[in-house]
């Protein structure tokens, strides 16, 4: 889909079409335009919209039918959540357009349900944002300044009890461990000034200061989105994002976060510490309901109590055989994975930074919304023209070593 690249951008949506009679800014983007693009095109607009960190993920392929998180998203929801219509086609080549109102049922699935398994999408109409001011707290400490190892993982822990003040302002706090060292980077506060991101952030580093850890701190204030995110996750076009890994991740809810932090923490040691070289990046994100564009759609029920994405991966070594990729591959699965589940079992995992080969995929992926999305394949795609590995529908095929697909 790469050549079908395009946007454009109104400032008056009209709403006729979608739950709540929406008017105001949105963006028709299509599937093959990246997400720096995307950014690039919609500052020249006065306008902001709701992506991902990594520049060339597609906002109108998998990334929005995912559900899509973002720095964005404890102020405007996921992805997801701003969808206002699709233009697709189905596999008995009709061309329409799924809505809140208009093929309503597709809208849903193609709304979080997963991306490649409902038709070729050509289209997602988002919500857009007036652009404006953003600030940032970045910050970073080693475990070899820290006094000692355990006392750098009581600052990694401190950070947990700010999280209910970051997400009443709207803010989200992205964190990576690796080697040693905590990375903020950076806590997000949108449409706040850099006095908001200094306070917030008051009370983490006076803690990191009571355990006697040097730390580097860096406020900044800018102007639109665009020229925070070129700052933080530039050089563009690009960005930081260069390495292709094996990786897992869980939703963990509040009740997790905020009384089994001493829990995770004992599970982020045992992944620090495997000689295989993970790292952990926490996603504190608390997806904002408010501008859900209609009222439901099939974004996995667990982002709705998220409190913290966990992820683990380890990057692939291309100078290495598959065989040795593949022990770390089993490691996460047979090890890490099952001990990330067993903290929150009735939780879920963000399919668009999940492991393609989870064995209980279906309520990891889809939750109780599995059973409604496969009769809605079955609508749509009877004879499962459409498949994705993990993907709804997917059961039913199994894919032969010498790749081929064969009915089961």
């Amino acid at each position: 889909m790469h050549s079908i690249n395009g946007i454009s951008f109104t400032q008056t949506y009209n709403g006729s079409n979608t739950f709540g009679n929406y008017n105001g800014p949105a963006a028709r983007i299509e599937p093959g335009i990246l997400t720096y693009q995307v950014y690039e095109e919609a500052v020249k607009h006065g306008l902001r919209i709701v992506g991902g960190t990594c520049n060339t993920v597609a906002i109108g392929g998998g990334y929005t039918q995912g559900g899509g998180h973002s720095l964005l998203s404890t102020s405007y929801g996921l992805s997801a959540d701003n969808v206002l219509e699709w233009e697709v086609v189905t596999a008995n080549g009709t061309h329409l357009t799924a809505s809140p109102t208009r093929n309503k049922d597709l809208y849903w699935a193609l709304t979080g349900g997963g991306p490649g398994t409902w038709g070729v999408v050509l289209s997602v109409t988002l919500k857009a944002y007036p652009e404006g001011i953003i600030s940032g707290a970045a910050l970073t400490f080693s475990s070899q300044q820290s006094p000692s190892t355990d006392i750098f993982w009581q600052g990694v822990e401190a950070i947990h009890q700010f999280m209910p003040e970051y997400y009443a302002q709207g803010a989200v706090m992205p964190y990576t461990i690796t080697n040693g060292i905590f990375f903020l980077q950076p806590l997000t506060v949108p449409n706040q000034p850099k006095e908001v991101a200094a306070k917030l952030i008051s009370g983490y580093t006076a803690k990191l200061d009571d355990l006697k850890i040097p730390y580097s701190l860096n406020i900044t204030q800018h102007d639109t989105w665009y020229d925070f995110f070129a700052a933080y996750y530039g050089p563009l076009p690009f960005g930081i994002y260069t390495t292709t890994q094996v990786q897992g991740s869980r939703l963990l809810p509040k009740e997790v976060v905020m009384n089994k932090t001493s829990v995770l923490i004992e599970i982020y040691k045992i992944i620090a510490a495997r000689p295989e070289g993970y790292y952990i990046i926490g996603n504190g994100v608390n997806p904002s309901q408010d501008s859900r564009t209609a009222p439901s759609n099939s974004v996995l029920p667990a982002w709705r109590s998220n409190y913290l994405h966990m992820l683990v991966g380890s990057p692939w070594d291309w100078t290495s055989t598959f065989a040795k990729n593949y022990e770390r591959q089993d490691v996460l699965l047979d090890t890490i994975l099952p001990a990330m589940a067993e903290l929150a079992p009735i939780s879920g995992v963000y399919m668009n930074e999940g492991n393609p080969f989870e064995p209980n995929w279906k309520h990891e992926f889809y939750g109780s919304n599995y059973d409604k999305l496969k009769a809605i394949k079955k609508r749509y795609d009877p004879q499962d023209l459409f498949y994705a590995r993990a993907g709804v529908g997917s059961e039913d095929w199994a894919e032969h070593k010498d790749g081929r697909l064969c009915r089961v």
